[in-house]
């Protein structure tokens, strides 16, 4: 998607991380010593430190946060507390880490998850696109709310699962790919709907 050369990209990542705050001595602070996990301050955000595995750690409480996920969206979201006027706000955390570990060369405005797995917010996973970059990645992988509103996820889970129709027969009844049937019968996409009920009401994955 992108113009860059690796080996362009490859170089302005090892200069970010040179540039960053990271810390040697991670077992004081009771952080991961994985040498492939970096970690940094956090602007106004001076009671956290953020890890290019994706990971938030506390100063204050000694533990990592917790990230939970928005029930629309399905992006990853953190809420912290700022600096400057005490206030809570909540981030999203994929655009949290991409901001701070990953180089936008080209100043584009979004983030796209490279294997279109929201939970995975590591930077290696992360790379900054346009709008309509993001649509094709989108398209292509049958991720996001590209066709279908949540309750039709709803529906195509459910006859994935207990009705006598091939995948091919839902797709062409909703309008999508057989591939698209798998992923949300799979839970590879959308899983951020059937989490909340239809896998509980099915008695699935418990």
């Amino acid at each position: 998607m992108s113009s860059i050369t690796p080996e362009a990209a490859g170089k302005a990542i090892r200069k970010h991380f040179k540039e960053a705050k990271t810390f040697k001595e991670n077992n004081s602070l009771g952080l991961s010593r994985n040498k492939f996990e970096k970690w940094s301050t956090l602007g106004d955000f001076s009671s956290y430190l953020v890890s290019s595995s994706g990971r938030i750690w506390s100063k204050r409480s000694k533990k990592y946060l917790k990230a939970t996920q928005h029930p629309y969206t399905g992006y990853m979201k953190i809420k912290l507390k700022r600096d400057s006027d005490g206030h809570a706000v909540t981030l999203y955390l994929h655009r949290l880490i991409a901001s701070v570990f990953l180089p936008n060369l080209e100043s584009k405005p979004e983030v796209n998850h490279r294997d279109g797995n929201k939970k995975n917010n590591s930077v290696w996973n992360l790379e900054w696109v346009t709008k309509e970059e993001n649509q094709r990645h989108a398209q292509i992988h049958g991720l996001g709310n590209v066709k279908l509103k949540p309750i039709e996820v709803e529906n195509i889970f459910y006859l994935a699962w207990a009705s006598d129709m091939t995948q091919e027969e839902i797709g062409n009844l909703y309008g999508v790919r057989r591939s698209i049937v798998s992923d949300i019968k799979n839970r590879k996409s959308w899983e951020f709907v059937t989490d909340f009920k239809v896998q509980h009401e099915m008695g699935l994955f418990e």
